[in-house]
């Protein structure tokens, strides 16, 4: 501690110079910096037994009074939590938030939300404001006078619990807890981000916006759009979900509510230029994957539902500006990591159960032809079957035999067949060949085998 101390007289200097310095560890919360452990005792100490770990806050002073204030209220014991409450003004309604320490009583609330309310803690009624686990719903629970005695600890108060407080309502007129619940559970309010004003350090400010939670958002960006006074915006403006988990999210369709498009109280919602999907379209993102492509941005298209995968894939392909060399898509999981390649084109968008946002790759090469199979066939080579210098010679040729007489074909797999069609096995099998370098073998012969090696 001692060694501590002389650290910090160090890098304080004048401003502890002469005066008794004292040392607690702090932490800020968000009812603000609480002090917690006074570093008294033994000089001679170490910090660690002291309870300063690394990155801890230190808060240095003489031990009496901070800003002209005494300050007594040091220690987990007194340690703060933060209230919101509510109240009935001239205006309406006002708001107020402070910070209690976990030893006050419901009555000290009364106390201090009776000034604003101009009356005595007695004839306070507080209410807590709560949501359904169930619905979402807000609901009230009236805290009795018969817990005025109870501490913030022993009525489980938490950080930014929500209060309303009035006086005494005579009988048959409706609370002012009621109303604040049920404009809760009509209204929402959440932040909006306006893209559409350029900026030049990608920092947007961020507008308060409340409106019904059953309104549909094309009204909402009508809304926004008059709020910001904004005009002439391209596309007519769209609006997205931004998420701090999950980042921005795809365009939201104009008929959806603002409930349904999962818009939370609070909840970071973009404004900028651009279409909003119609309720037949769907949003997909997009990026290319080839020898000669790396790193390539992501890009995003608007499709119809009904579109087929080589409708879509050729609108990607024309999105990212690719030359016209064969293309095809392909699924990414849930971490943007390669799924199953879409290797019927014919089917539609809608079919394959793709959602807005949905990742997918735009992937160089042919697809095999229509009506062959993908099978996986793994051959395990015997080193009788090695030369001196370690490889195996005609391996191709020796597998594609082996292949075709398991398969009871008699025709060289590499030739054309004879025959019916139905006697052809049309097959694509994927043969990881050991010792050999990846080669791919398209497009195939007509009534022939069509293999790649991985």
């Amino acid at each position: 501690i001692l060694e501590l101390k002389e650290a910090v007289t160090q890098e304080l200097n004048e401003l502890v110079q002469g005066h008794e310095m004292i040392l607690h560890t702090a932490k800020e919360l968000p009812a603000g910096l609480h002090l917690y452990d006074h570093l008294a005792g033994d000089d001679t100490s170490s910090i660690i037994n002291q309870g300063v770990s690394n990155d801890a806050h230190l808060f240095v002073w003489d031990g009496v009074q901070v800003g002209g204030d005494v300050l007594t209220t040091t220690g987990i014991e007194y340690e703060p939590i933060l209230l919101h409450f509510n109240y009935p003004s001239s205006d309406g309604m006002a708001e107020i938030s402070s910070g209690f320490t976990k030893l006050q009583t419901l009555l000290d609330l009364k106390k201090f939300i009776g000034k604003f309310l101009n009356c005595p803690a007695g004839n306070v009624i507080i209410s807590q404001v709560k949501r359904s686990t169930r619905s979402g719903d807000a609901c009230i629970v009236t805290l009795p006078i018969s817990k005025d005695n109870y501490t913030i600890s022993q009525l489980k108060l938490e950080n930014r619990d929500q209060f309303t407080a009035e006086q005494n309502v005579k009988k048959g007129y409706k609370s002012f807890a009621h109303s604040v619940v049920d404009k809760q559970n009509k209204l929402i309010t959440f932040l909006v981000e306006n893209r559409c004003t350029p900026s030049t350090s990608n920092e947007y400010p961020l507008h308060p916006v409340e409106v019904a939670k059953t309104e549909q958002l094309s009204q909402v960006k009508l809304h926004i759009l008059t709020q910001l006074n904004l005009t002439n915006i391209e596309g007519g403006g769209r609006l997205r979900i931004d998420d701090d988990l999950n980042g921005l999210g795809p365009p939201l369709y104009g008929n959806q509510s603002v409930m349904d498009a999962g818009i939370d109280p609070g909840c970071r919602v973009v404004l900028e230029p651009g279409y909003s999907p119609s309720s037949n379209q769907i949003s997909l993102q997009c990026s290319v994957l080839s020898d000669k492509c790396q790193n390539t941005p992501t890009h995003e298209v608007i499709v119809n539902r009904n579109s087929t995968v080589q409708e879509c894939c050729s609108i990607m392909v024309a999105t990212i500006g690719l030359q016209s060399q064969e293309w095809h898509l392909r699924k990414t999981n849930w971490c943007g990591e390669l799924g199953e390649i879409l290797d019927d084109e014919t089917i539609t968008v809608e079919n394959l159960k793709l959602k807005s946002g949905d990742y997918l790759i735009v992937e160089s090469g042919l697809l095999p032809p229509k009506g062959f199979v993908k099978l996986s066939v793994y051959l395990h080579i015997m080193d009788s079957q090695k030369d001196s210098k370690g490889t195996v010679p005609n391996l191709i040729d020796r597998f594609s035999g082996g292949l075709k007489g398991l398969l009871g074909l008699v025709d060289d797999v590499t030739g054309d067949k004879e025959g019916e069609e139905q006697d052809t096995m049309e097959t694509g099998p994927q043969i990881p060949l050991h010792d050999q370098d990846p080669v791919c073998y398209y497009p195939p012969v007509p009534g022939s085998f069509f293999y790649w090696r991985s």
